[in-house]
């Protein structure tokens, strides 16, 4: 039994923000992380708090995949908890989608749980993040660029996927688990130097960590400042929104250029979200974005195959292009 009583008090309140007895889905690698979150879950559920399914999607990509897959079967058998299966191929991806491979299996995985999230009609996907993950995700952001909400990493809840373990540490699941007995499957690519993660994970945090023992503790402190930061500023850029749209699809273009720029930005990013269009959210597309808007003169700009920024006189607006 998981005893870490602000990792239970903290999982409880994230489950009761989920509604009445709520289903949640576990993504399931067989890894010690899913698996501890497999536990924490299986424990509240026995407390009759939740109802848990496993998810497992097996990419095929490695000659052990097939025998993970059974492994995790076997685990919620013994544990009575219902198992999803299937298979990454049946999950292709957009062929304009390009990313590396961990990307690729992470949208696949997106894909996967999503439907099993709707067959089940589940409130949450659960995922083992731990405060090591949060943490490589700040430099692995911060080396190739990102914005304010970037850096302050991954949500607890954010509408879809659950993230409870945020708050501990993978030395305190690992010792968990050898200290319970509770076998884990160790997938041996986390060893490969070639995955940008994996040289955070031996290289950079351990040097850090030599540098200043409270270093793990002082970063999270930061991004969880960082994150109150974003929040306010958000605040601010639906404020301004709301003042320089005025409950109209056309916005005073002198208006929006007497913003700062940082606001400027962030304007952009929320009115392209409010009008639901598709797009990456790159700076360079954000500075084309500003550029056209500042220059003088009148015109359309087409940024994406569906949507055209217009511009007269002292309006602009967007048009879909269906």
């Amino acid at each position: 039994m998981i005893t870490n009583k602000m990792l239970l008090t903290h999982t409880e309140q994230l489950i009761a923000g989920l509604g009445d007895h709520p289903t949640i889905i576990v993504g399931l690698s067989g890894g010690p992380d899913s698996v501890f979150l497999l536990y924490l879950l299986k424990q509240l559920s026995d407390e009759d708090l939740c109802s848990v399914v496993a998810a497992h999607l097996n990419h095929g990509w490695r000659t052990e995949a097939t025998d993970d897959a059974t492994w995790c079967k076997a685990l919620c058998a013994k544990l009575s908890i219902p198992f999803s299966e299937d298979h990454g191929d049946n999950y292709p991806v957009d062929k304009k989608y390009h990313g590396s491979t961990e990307a690729l299996g992470r949208k696949k995985r997106q894909l996967f749980y999503t439907a099993i999230k709707a067959q089940y009609q589940a409130a949450a996907i659960a995922l083992g993040h731990h405060n090591d993950d949060q943490i490589e995700t700040f430099f692995i952001r911060l080396a190739r660029g990102t914005s304010l909400s970037g850096l302050h990493g991954m949500d607890t809840f954010d509408g879809t996927y659950l993230r409870p373990l945020l708050c501990i540490s993978k030395q305190e699941i690992i010792t968990w688990l050898t200290a319970n007995n509770i076998s884990y499957l160790t997938d041996a690519t986390n060893a490969q130097d070639k995955y940008l993660r994996n040289r955070i994970r031996h290289y950079l945090t351990p040097a850090l960590k030599q540098c200043d023992t409270r270093f793990e503790k002082s970063i999270t402190t930061t991004m969880a400042r960082l994150k109150e930061e974003d929040h306010f500023l958000d605040a601010l850029t639906k404020a301004a929104f709301i003042r320089l749209f005025q409950n109209t699809k056309k916005a005073t273009l002198s208006v929006f250029l007497e913003q700062p720029a940082v606001l400027q930005r962030r304007l952009i990013m929320f009115w392209l979200i409010s009008e639901k269009v598709s797009f990456c959210p790159t700076e360079g597309l954000i500075e084309e974005i500003l550029r056209f808007l500042s220059h003088p003169q009148a015109g359309a700009h087409q940024i994406s195959s569906q949507a055209i920024i217009c511009k007269k006189k002292d309006i602009f607006y967007l048009k879909h292009s269906f």
